[in-house]
């Protein structure tokens, strides 16, 4: 079986062994990394202020793990130690990924983590369980360090009770990788053997921006639309799931494609697709 990972290149080799650890049969795996992750345009000067005014927050929110390794190295960065963070914070993630990390990496307990992995689920259940009616005099502060190309939607279902005030700090970037010449031939010729042999690539997309980028770096070499049944898409949650179908419709005037869709918008429950 045919599997391409487009995470970023620092991630694919260690989602990969999880992938061959748990694949009931031989898979033959093919990176085409479609993120990049950079310092954000700022250079940090927002998420540096951020920390260092982090006593007037009542809540640390981390929608990624790499949002909380950057959030945490910049600690340490400006010469500070972890526990220089005001005692009375509290820490919030969405994934189980980003928990693990916290409490095992940082060392710091994490107060909240939703039911379901995703946005949606932690914004409903976060204003549940830690908001009642005095925090309209007093709303909960929440410092969001997260990517810059995130959308507002949590942010906006947050602040819609008038009960939190989010500050949300660039903590990195992400942005399209330029891949060589010798990735993008193989790739076409991956495609080309796949078409011959009437078999399919499993394609896998973690995020939105993953499925933007890679339409751009795959157009340059194939066209999709003439190639789009050699693929079955894998996508890692209902966010992805509708970016693929936006962008299949825009590009391509392609609609009603099947998507492979895992159940929680976590790796582990991709896998599990995948086998």
């Amino acid at each position: 079986m045919k599997v391409v990972i487009t995470r970023a290149e620092e991630d694919s080799k260690s989602f990969a062994k999880l992938l061959l650890a748990s694949a009931k049969q031989e898979q033959d795996i093919f990176y085409l990394p479609c993120l990049e992750f950079t310092p954000p345009d700022d250079n940090y000067v927002a998420l540096d202020a951020a920390i260092r005014r982090n006593q007037e927050f009542d809540w640390l929110v981390f929608l990624s793990k790499r949002a909380a390794d950057s959030f945490f190295s910049r600690i340490l960065d400006l010469g500070a130690q972890f526990f220089h963070l005001a005692q009375h914070l509290k820490i919030a993630v969405v994934g189980a990924k980003t928990k693990d990390f916290i409490e095992t990496n940082v060392n710091f307990p994490v107060d909240f983590c939703p039911s379901k992995f995703n946005s949606d689920s932690f914004s409903e259940e976060f204003k549940e369980k830690f908001t009642d009616d005095s925090n309209y005099l007093s709303p909960l502060k929440l410092l969001i360090p997260r990517t810059s190309i995130a959308d507002n939607k949590l942010i906006e279902d947050l602040e819609s009770s008038k009960k939190i005030e989010v500050t949300q700090v660039d903590a990195y970037k992400t942005i399209k990788p330029e891949l060589n010449d010798q990735v993008l031939a193989d790739f076409k010729a991956l495609v080309l053997e796949a078409k011959a042999n009437n078999e399919k690539i499993q394609l896998t997309l973690t995020s939105s921006e993953c499925v933007r980028n890679f339409f751009d770096i795959s157009s340059a070499v194939i066209d999709i639309k003439e190639f789009q049944p050699c693929f079955d898409f894998y996508s890692i949650g209902p966010k992805v799931s509708a970016s693929l179908r936006q962008e299949m419709k825009n590009r391509f005037g392609l609609q009603n494609i099947e998507i492979k869709e895992s159940g929680e918008a976590t790796l582990d429950s991709l896998l599990s697709l995948l086998n």
